[in-house]
């Protein structure tokens, strides 16, 4: 079908297969053969990707799935491969939609801007446990994060510690956004986040959405790393975390970026900037 392709770049269908002696019927089956295949291994794909990320749309799948295959696939292909798989959510009304009023502070570059919060994880004979997390919200890069079998102001201290040694920012030009948490009103928070000569600034009362990166983040966390699992003890889920701090980072792409890892992302604004 080579040559038949090539003329119909060229000339109309109809005079292509006359040239080559290929009849319509030869001509469609081996479209419609190929076009099969291609979605074939397209569905095989979005329904691997799915499986290891399952809170994945169609947007992000299709970026996915083109980085996979070397093949640009489109949204709406995607669309018919969820609906056939009975993947695709309601869609949000105008009710699950909150704006906030208030303007803060917004980045221009990386390690301006960064979120922290404190989740839950149920750690079997160890119960509840309790991971601190920060996040850049400029590359939405997981900094860092401290897990621990108490919920205190020094594993909130100890996870700002941690994300400073490991992105070294210019503190002077850093701002750590955080809930009004008895741990982030905490004096030695406030005096620790003086001390290392940056600014903590505090949402609103009840407006969780100025924290939004971090509480995604959370969203993220719990979907895609801790629920798939039952941990037997604090150790488990350690162990657990400290995949999904490796991979959040350097496997998993985010819509918000460009379809790429914050890594990635990373890396290509250094390069930019230098």
């Amino acid at each position: 079908m080579t040559v038949a392709r090539q003329l119909t770049a060229q000339l109309s269908l109809r005079k292509s297969l006359s040239y080559t002696g290929i009849s319509h019927n030869k001509w469609y089956y081996s479209k419609t053969k190929r076009d099969m295949s291609i979605d074939k291994a397209v569905s095989d794909t979005v329904q691997k990707i799915g499986t290891a990320r399952p809170t994945y749309g169609t947007r992000r799948m299709a970026a996915a799935a083109s980085r996979e295959l070397h093949i640009p696939v489109n949204r709406k292909k995607i669309q018919r491969i969820f609906h056939k798989l009975g993947w695709i959510e309601p869609a949000k009304t105008k009710k699950d939609i909150i704006v906030s009023k208030k303007k803060l502070f917004k980045p221009t570059a990386p390690n301006q801007l960064w979120q922290t919060d404190m989740t839950y994880v149920w750690c079997g004979v160890d119960g509840w446990c309790y991971c601190f997390n920060v996040i850049d919200t400029f590359s939405r890069k997981w900094i860092s994060y401290s897990f621990d079998v108490t919920a205190s102001k020094n594993a909130a201290v100890d996870s700002i510690t941690n994300a400073i040694a490991i992105a070294k920012p210019d503190c002077s030009k850093l701002v750590i956004r955080t809930d009004n948490g008895s741990q982030y009103v905490s004096k030695k928070f406030r005096e620790s986040i003086s001390i290392f000569g940056a600014r903590q600034e505090f949402i609103w009362h009840h407006t969780p959405q100025q924290n939004g990166h971090v509480e995604s983040f959370h969203k993220t966390l719990k979907k895609e790393y801790i629920w798939p699992h039952e941990f037997a003890n604090y150790q488990d889920a350690e162990s657990i975390i400290a995949d999904a701090y490796a991979d959040y980072n350097s496997s998993r792409i985010h819509s918000s970026l460009g379809y790429v890892t914050p890594d990635e992302f990373l890396v290509s604004w250094e390069m930019k900037h230098k």
